[in-house]
């Protein structure tokens, strides 16, 4: 991963295909480690409790889907 980096999860900043997602930037591999330990990922997550894009449900701050709540 090259650094400056953006991270990603389910949020209100902005849209992506239809879904609304936040963003952060990582300037380091720390900061990389410890965002995506909160339930960041590296590319779009492809599902809302998989934010690492591993395919592990990940997190327990991890949002669930608005028609789940």
């Amino acid at each position: 991963m090259q650094f400056p980096a953006m991270l990603y999860k389910l949020g209100s900043m902005f849209e992506w295909d239809g879904e609304m997602f936040d963003y952060v930037i990582v300037n380091d591999e720390e900061e990389a480690e410890i965002a995506i330990s909160d339930g960041w990922s590296v590319g779009k997550p492809s599902d809302p409790l998989d934010h690492d894009g591993d395919g592990k449900k990940v997190g327990s701050r991890a949002r669930k889907p608005k028609d789940a709540e």
